[in-house]
């Protein structure tokens, strides 16, 4: 047994390592550990680092390189919520095989460029953390069971790809201004699987999203991320897009989720080459949202379209192939209840909340017509696509909860419609 702090007075609060030490074995850590700028510290294959209390953290100005193997893995043993690793404006430390459990954060990062490889991170309040312009590639890991997996954060830039993220309450965390590459991971059973905030010149693709409560949330975003080449299978919700949020979603496939895509406040994807198939819901549109929805395939969907709360997407050159319903509007939808003013205060209450990075964003008054037409309809026969549709045709009126008074539901239109399938609709492979 090797132990870190052999000559230490009992009063000393904290380890220094300032010149280069290797650690082997077992490391026995009771008290923080500082390891100086100029110095480097090595953990060697198979080495258990034995934290036997919540205050400990390896606290790292040098460099840390911990590379285990699949044979000798790294292990750090601690209580619930011991403190973790912090990198602070370090360079080219890297971590291989290494496994951590129960810290407050397993890696965070300041000011530092890192890699992660092969590693396990389980029951973290935060697995690895990026801040201050920190950079790291993240890649073939394991993120069990942590309130947040992967934090990429104020300025930061990260490479997420082929890991495994199982059980988290957030998988992915990316915000203030981050960027990076979330790139052929699998995300199975979080509550959260990826939360982007602001604005986030980044790509999400080729992932695949599995039995998640909410796959993706775009939160205030703008014109970004895109997210392409992904697979949303059995979630609760695909992708979430809120507070004038407009993604570029492209050819990805949602298939078995309840809701794959949901538009809200404002939230207006470019919505392009994807296939809808066997969804309860596979797009929702509410609260003055406005999806660029084109070139799409919706097979076998229970209702393809929803929209609500004044929302009025563009839905051109698609194919709706034998879906129970194609489109259907809320007990909200209705420019009647605007031109009257009592939809007034609703809308002050989206433009406000749309408005908290930067100008409040603007839409067009309410035209009465959601306008589905140049789509292809399957079966192709004009009286039986008409059953598709539920607008004031089959229900006239809608009521306005707070006063009781009722106002006209808006209309579909559905002509002219095409004679023939969009060629080139849909994900271009399956």
């Amino acid at each position: 047994m090797f132990l870190a702090n052999p000559v230490l007075a009992a009063e000393q609060r904290h380890l220094l390592i300032d010149k280069n030490q290797r650690w082997q074995g077992t490391v026995e850590l009771d008290r923080p550990v500082l390891v100086a700028v100029d110095a480097r510290l090595e953990i060697a294959p198979g080495a258990r680092i034995n934290v036997t209390a919540k205050k400990v953290v390896l606290k790292v100005e040098g460099e840390l390189e911990a590379l285990g193997s699949v044979a000798q893995p790294i292990r750090f043993e601690a209580p619930h919520g011991w403190f973790g690793i912090e990198l602070q404006t370090t360079e080219n430390s890297r971590f291989e095989h290494v496994q951590i459990e129960g810290a407050e954060s397993g890696i965070a990062a300041s000011q530092s460029r890192f890699e992660v490889r092969n590693s396990l991170f389980s029951s973290c309040k935060t697995a690895i953390k990026l801040d201050r312009q920190s950079e790291s590639e993240i890649a073939q890991n394991e993120f069990v069971d942590n309130q947040t997996g992967i934090d990429i954060g104020t300025r930061s830039q990260g490479v997420v790809k082929e890991n495994l993220f199982k059980g988290n309450a957030v998988a992915v965390v990316a915000s203030h201004n981050s960027t990076g590459i979330v790139r052929e991971n699998r995300f199975i059973a979080n509550q959260q699987g990826v939360y982007v905030q602001h604005l986030f010149p980044g790509t999400m693709n080729e992932n695949s999203f599995e039995q998640n409560k909410t796959a993706v949330i775009c939160d205030q975003t703008m014109a970004s991320p895109l997210i392409t080449d992904n697979r949303f299978v059995g979630n609760e919700k695909g992708i979430v897009n809120l507070l004038a949020s407009k993604p570029q979603v492209r050819n990805n496939l949602f298939h078995d989720n309840d809701i794959a895509l949901v538009n809200n406040q404002l939230g207006s994807p470019v919505v392009e080459k994807n296939l809808f198939v066997g969804n309860r819901l596979a797009i929702k549109s509410e609260r003055r949202s406005a999806p660029q929805i084109e070139y799409n395939r919706f097979l076998e969907n229970d209702l393809a379209l929803f929209c609500d709360y004044l929302s009025y997407p563009t839905v051109k050159q698609n194919n709706f192939i034998t879906n129970n319903m194609a489109v259907k509007l809320g007990d909200h939808q209705s420019a009647d209840m605007e031109k009257q003013g009592a939809a007034d205060k609703q809308t002050e209450k989206i433009l406000a909340a749309s408005g908290r990075q930067g100008k409040p964003a603007v839409f067009h008054p309410a035209s009465g017509i959601v306008d589905v037409s140049l789509n292809w309809w399957e079966p192709d026969v004009e009286e039986e696509i008409e059953k598709f549709f539920f607008d004031r045709s089959q229900e006239k009126w809608v009521l306005d909860d707070a006063t009781g008074k009722r106002y006209l539901r808006d209309e579909i239109s559905f002509r002219p419609r095409l004679t023939k399938p969009v060629t080139d609709a849909g994900r271009k492979y399956q």
